[in-house]
């Protein structure tokens, strides 16, 4: 127990306990105990009965200067720490098998087994619901119905009612004998298009050809999306076939590797057949992993064409 300490005995007092390795937590509410707040590793002031310069230096201001509010906070940090390391456990977890499968699949003939194994005809037309496009299209052409709505609404002429309460009376004095100083009214007017009637009638026609116009661009919209989708699925199928083409070619020359090796090795024939192979083969494996690329673009421009994905 220290007691009746300088400022800079306060200071002495948390660097030994820093330097002993331990976390050292400062508790003050005073100007005296801003040197060691600040040089705490956690300041914590009082937020009422502490000065101004005290919570300037802290880390962590008490508003109800009650301990326990600080143990409660420790205990609810804690459990969001470990809901963070479980979580990060989760992820990486996750992660690293998903990269070893990725890595791993291809040498020993698995591919990418991450991508879907055959993306066909047959998908259903509702998920082209999620393209931003189609659903921009959508809205505006909803806006415009509501437009013509609007127009048609000003053929008819409009009622309006108005009603007014209040006191009156000759004297001041008088104004607080009720009911004989309160005064009420109510009134309303009927209003018809008659000058403006041709003005009417050409909002509404523009309206309506508004509306018209998105109805046709909502179809287009709806038309250029489904070209889209079935170009890409026609990619797709373009691509997978020239992959298992070429993968056949590349076990061709493989096997190709092998016979001139077997050749050399029975001089029927030169060391240079043999580095003509191999460099087919190196050719062809590029050429595979480039189709490969093009594979997994397709599926990502179709994954784009149907707004986000598909189930």
């Amino acid at each position: 127990v220290v007691a009746r300490v300088r400022p800079e005995q306060k200071v002495a007092v948390v660097e030994a306990l820093q330097a002993a390795g331990n976390v050292v937590a400062m508790i003050g509410d005073g100007v005296n105990d801003a040197p060691a707040l600040r040089r705490a590793d956690i300041g914590v002031a009082a937020g009422r009965s502490g000065t101004e310069v005290a919570k300037e230096a802290a880390d962590l201001v008490l508003m109800d200067d009650d301990l326990g509010t600080v143990v409660a906070a420790v205990e609810e940090g804690r459990r969001i720490l470990a809901n963070i390391g479980a979580f990060l456990a989760y992820a990486v977890s996750g992660g690293l098998s998903e990269v070893g499968v990725m890595l791993l699949g291809p040498s020993v003939g698995l591919g990418l087994t991450l991508l879907p194994q055959q993306v066909k005809t047959g998908i259903p037309s509702q998920l082209l619901s999620n393209r931003p496009d189609i659903r921009q299209a959508e809205r505006e052409l909803r806006a415009a119905q509501l437009d013509v709505k609007v127009a048609r609404a000003a053929f008819y002429p409009s009622l309006d009612i108005s009603a007014a309460l209040g006191l009156d009376a000759f004297k001041p004095a008088f104004l607080t004998h009720l009911p004989e100083s309160l005064l009420f009214s109510i009134g309303g007017d009927l209003a018809g298009p008659l000058i403006n009637k041709n003005a009417i009638k050409a909002e509404f026609k523009n309206a309506d050809a508004r509306q018209l116009q998105a109805l046709y661009n909502y179809e287009k919209t709806i038309l250029n999306a489904f070209i889209e989708v079935s170009n890409e699925l026609s990619n797709i199928h373009n691509v997978e076939q020239k992959y298992q083409a070429k993968s056949k070619e590349v076990a061709a020359l493989n096997k190709s590797i092998e016979v001139s090796n077997d050749l050399y090795r029975y001089a029927r024939a030169d060391y240079l057949e043999v580095l003509m192979t191999q460099r087919d083969a190196l050719d062809s494996k590029l050429e595979l992993m480039e189709t490969k690329g093009k594979e997994i673009n397709a599926v990502t421009d179709i994954y784009r064409a149907l707004g986000g994905g598909w189930n």
